[in-house]
């Protein structure tokens, strides 16, 4: 989590959008807390001889809002350019569970109310 945070892991631009909904969310933990297999994860290593200036990538999200049915409901990723002398891993399975992580111990999460507009950011907030 400290990689995600400290901007070392990131993904590539052809990541699918984060689409976990807060029950998956809940398994996730329930699995790690029962000590069962969460599956394998599968890194990059990027470096400047596997990366050139138009290669882009994506952060990992650190705010995101569920709508009433607790499905995710964020604007996503942005892309960017990366400085290899900080990033050097880029994550190509298991973003969707890292990502998962990431917002329930150091990122903010929020429910949307039922009638209110998708672009009203925010609304209940569900961590801290």
């Amino acid at each position: 989590m400290q990689n995600i945070k400290n901007g070392k892991f990131v993904m590539p631009a052809f990541q699918r959008q984060y689409v976990w909904s807060m029950e998956q969310i809940e398994k996730l933990w329930d699995s790690i807390l029962l000590d069962y297999p969460i599956a394998t994860f599968l890194f990059w290593h990027v470096d400047d001889d596997n990366v050139t200036w138009d290669t882009y990538f994506c952060n990992f999200l650190s705010e995101v809002t569920f709508d009433s049915r607790k499905q995710a409901d964020s604007v996503n990723y942005e892309l960017s350019n990366i400085d290899v002398k900080i990033t050097d891993t880029a994550v190509l399975d298991g973003q969707q569970r890292l990502t998962s992580l990431f917002l329930s111990l150091l990122g903010n999460a929020y429910i949307r109310q039922k009638f209110a507009r998708r672009n009203n950011n925010g609304g209940y907030k569900i961590t801290d």
